[in-house]
């Protein structure tokens, strides 16, 4: 498939943040003004299902991903003793963005916190990969971008 241009990425549903957002996300990206500064290819991508053995959990230099709306949820109930997160990385694999959504409980018997996750929902993002703590199920609408 061809690179998909900016105009070809601006449609009438487009809404304006996200028009700001995939015009800023081709001026940084697409300036080709240092390495990996190019963008090669853009491609629609829909998924919904189990993120465990997913692409979205592996760094690329050359992969980023375009996010018009990701939700991470866990499918099953019930408490754990951590909180449950995730970690959203940066074009060099740095960690820019941690979210968590979840109730804390506390158990009077024996001093100790419990957290129920709920849901952690993203729009407009850009990432090359997550981490993923005690979330098993991913919704991403947006593009796989692959650069030089």
């Amino acid at each position: 498939m061809p690179k998909l241009r900016l105009q070809d990425l601006l449609r009438p549903t487009t809404t304006p943040e996200q028009a700001n957002f995939l015009d800023w996300f081709y001026s940084f990206f697409d300036n080709g003004s240092a390495a990996h500064k190019k963008i090669l290819n853009v491609v629609p991508l829909f998924y919904m299902g189990t993120i465990v053995a997913t692409e979205f959990l592996v760094y690329s230099v050359n992969k980023l991903y375009i996010g018009y709306k990701v939700i991470i949820s866990k499918d099953s109930g019930g408490v754990q003793p951590l909180p449950p997160y995730v970690i959203y990385n940066d074009e060099f694999n740095n960690d820019s963005m941690l979210l968590g959504n979840f109730i804390a409980y506390y158990n009077t018997v024996v001093p100790q916190a419990y957290y129920s996750s709920r849901f952690v929902e993203v729009e407009n993002i850009y990432f090359s990969c997550a981490a993923v703590t005690l979330y098993d199920t991913i919704l991403f609408n947006g593009y796989r971008v692959t650069l030089n």
